[in-house]
C-alpha cells in the first residue's frame, strides 16, 4: 500500500495488526500476565497459545483496537489518560476488518519519533491488550494441539516494534497471501465500506446510462438521414444564413443613415444595430431589456429618419457580407460530406 504524506506532515501507512492461529509464549510471560503456571516449570518452557479467529475477529473485539494510541515500543503499564502525553506517536485508524487471517487497517504516524523509527527501519507492530484466557488444552479444527486459548480480546496500543511475535503484524508494503486483502488494501484512510457503496452507485449509474445510449441507437436505426435529405437540410441552412445576412446588412444601412458616427464593431446582433438608430434620432426613448425583439423592430421601423451627411459608406459592408457568404457557401460541400459519413 502507497504510504500517504498529508499536509501536517503525517504519514499514512497500510498496517496489519495481528493474526489468527497459534502463538508460542514463554512460562516466564505467563507468569508476568498473572497466568498460574506451576513453579516445577521452567522459565524458558514453550506455551502454545491459539487465537480462534471467532473470538479475534470478533465485530466487537475488532472495535476496540480502533483509533488507539500508536506507541513506540510498549510502554510498561499500557496507555492510559495520565501517559497519553508522554507516549502518544500515532493512532490506529478505523476500521480494522478481517482480511483473510489477519486484521487489517491503517496507521497514522502523528509524532516526529514515530516517523523517525518508521523511516529508520521500525516496520513491525505488536498489540497492547487484555484478553480472557481459557486454560483448558484443545486442538484446532485443522488438528493442532494448543495449551490455552486466548478470548475477548480488548486494544489498548499498538506498538511499533524491531520485531514483533506474530511476525506478520508490519507497517507499509505488506506481501500478502490471501486475495481478500486486496480489498482492504485498496482504502483510503480505512474507509472500506464508502469505497464499496461508491462503487455499487457508480455501477447503477453506467448500467442506467448503458440502457439510454442502446435505446437511443435503436431509435436512430430506423431514423437515418438519406443524402439527400441530409443535402436538403445543408441547403435550409444555407437559405436562413443569406436571409440573416440581408436583414442585418438592410438594418445597419439604415442604421449608418441614422446614426453616421455609428460603427459596426460596436454592435454584434441586429437588435443592438436597431438600438444604436434608435438612440441616435431618438435619444428620449429609453429601450431596455424588457422589450422584446419585435417592439424594439417596430420603433426602428417607424422612426422618419432625418438624413445627414454620411461619414463611412455602407459599400464596405457589403464587401464584407458577400466575402463572408462566399466563405460559408464553399464550406457546404465538405460540410455535406463529413454529415453523410457520420450517418453511414
Amino acid at each position: 500500500m502507497t504510504v500517504v504524506t498529508t499536509p501536517e506532515g503525517y504519514l499514512i501507512v497500510g498496517a496489519t495488526l495481528f493474526r489468527d492461529g497459534i502463538y508460542n509464549y514463554g512460562a516466564y510471560e505467563l507468569r508476568r500476565m498473572g497466568v498460574p503456571i506451576e513453579d516445577r516449570v521452567p522459565d524458558n518452557a514453550i506455551y502454545r497459545v491459539y487465537r480462534d479467529p471467532k473470538d479475534i475477529f470478533d465485530e466487537e473485539s475488532l472495535k476496540t483496537f480502533e483509533l488507539i494510541p500508536l506507541t513506540v515500543r510498549h510502554p510498561k503499564g499500557g496507555v492510559s489518560a495520565e501517559t497519553i502525553h508522554r507516549d502518544f506517536r500515532g493512532i490506529v485508524e478505523a476500521p480494522v476488518v478481517q482480511a483473510g487471517h489477519n486484521a487489517r487497517t491503517n496507521v497514522r504516524i502523528m509524532h516526529k519519533d514515530g516517523i523517525a523509527a518508521y523511516k529508520a527501519g521500525m516496520r513491525q507492530l505488536s498489540m497492547g491488550y487484555t484478553s480472557v484466557l481459557d486454560l483448558r488444552p484443545g486442538r484446532t479444527p485443522s488438528g493442532e494441539p494448543y495449551d490455552i486459548r486466548q478470548t475477548k480480546n480488548v486494544g489498548n496500543h499498538a506498538a511499533m516494534v524491531p520485531a514483533g511475535r506474530a511476525g506478520t503484524a508490519t507497517l507499509g508494503d505488506i506481501q500478502m497471501a490471501d486475495k481478500s486483502t486486496d480489498v482492504v488494501d485498496a482504502v483510503e484512510h480505512g474507509k472500506v465500506k464508502q469505497q464499496l457503496e461508491d462503487a455499487r452507485a457508480e455501477n447503477d449509474r453506467l448500467k442506467k446510462e448503458n440502457d439510454r445510449l442502446a435505446g437511443e441507437v435503436e431509435g436512430l436505426k430506423g431514423s437515418q438521414l438519406s443524402d439527400e435529405d441530409i443535402q436538403k437540410r445543408v441547403d435550409e441552412g444555407v437559405k436562413q444564413a443569406l436571409e440573416d445576412m440581408k436583414t442585418r446588412e438592410t438594418v445597419l444601412e439604415r442604421t449608418l443613415k441614422m446614426a453616421p458616427g455609428f460603427k459596426v464593431q460596436d454592435a454584434d446582433t441586429v437588435r443592438s444595430i436597431m438600438v444604436a438608430g434608435i438612440s441616435a434620432q431618438r435619444p428620449d426613448l429609453e429601450i431596455n431589456d424588457s422589450m422584446s425583439d419585435d417592439r424594439v423592430a417596430g420603433i426602428f421601423d417607424g422612426i422618419q429618419v432625418r438624413e445627414t451627411p454620411r461619414v463611412s459608406s455602407i459599400s464596405s459592408v457589403r464587401i464584407g457580407a458577400r466575402r463572408t457568404l462566399q466563405a460559408h457557401a464553399q464550406d457546404q460541400a465538405p460540410t455535406f460530406n463529413r454529415l453523410k459519413t457520420l450517418v453511414r
